[in-house]
C-alpha cells in the first residue's frame, strides 16, 4: 500500500473534521446537534468517495 493512500482518512471531508473536537470537548462553538450532523454528512461524503 502506498503512504498516500494510507492517509486517506486525513483528507477531506472527513479530515476537514479534525478541529471540531476543540468544539466538542470545549463546550465552545457551534452546538453539539450541528456538529453531529457536520460529521454524519461528512461520513457519507467519505464513503461514497470510497465506492465511487
Amino acid at each position: 500500500m502506498v503512504g498516500s493512500e494510507r492517509d486517506d482518512y486525513l483528507e477531506p471531508p472527513l479530515g476537514s473534521l479534525y478541529t471540531l473536537r476543540d468544539e466538542w470537548d470545549g463546550g465552545w462553538g457551534r452546538p453539539k446537534k450541528e456538529l453531529v450532523t457536520l460529521v454524519h454528512q461528512a461520513c457519507l461524503k467519505q464513503t461514497n468517495c470510497a465506492l465511487g
